[in-house]
């Protein structure tokens, strides 16, 4: 559902996968990115945390996964306007994994508001 772009179906279909079986470190984390896509950054910050609950060293071991993390997380502080935590997380995430555009895109956003853009 997810890659269909079916993101409230895709968050169904997680959260019953996750009452079967609570421990599936990637439900959560997949979980985390319909919400993601859906702007519910809060519930996505959750999933995230949830998947690393269950396997501490998930969000490490793959990169683009905390990457993807730092990005929500940054969101997060940027719609709460919290620009500097913002760029501090987006900037993370580009060292981690230099090609993830949306970070990138979420950075310039970021400086663009704390310059007093709208």
């Amino acid at each position: 559902y997810n890659d269909k772009g079916d993101y409230d179906s895709a968050i169904e279909a997680y959260n019953r996968a996750t009452q079967i079986d609570p421990n599936p470190a990637d439900a959560h984390y997949n979980l985390g990115v319909a919400y993601l896509h859906k702007g519910d950054y809060v519930r996505a910050i959750a999933a995230y945390g949830r998947a690393a609950q269950i396997d501490p060293n998930y969000l490490a071991d793959y990169r683009n996964v905390r990457a993807d993390y730092l990005n929500v997380l940054g969101m997060l502080y940027l719609d709460n306007g919290d620009y500097d935590r913002a760029i501090d997380s987006f900037r993370e995430a580009v060292q981690i994994d230099p090609n993830h555009a949306d970070a990138y895109n979420n950075l310039a956003l970021a400086y663009h508001k704390l310059k007093g853009g709208s």
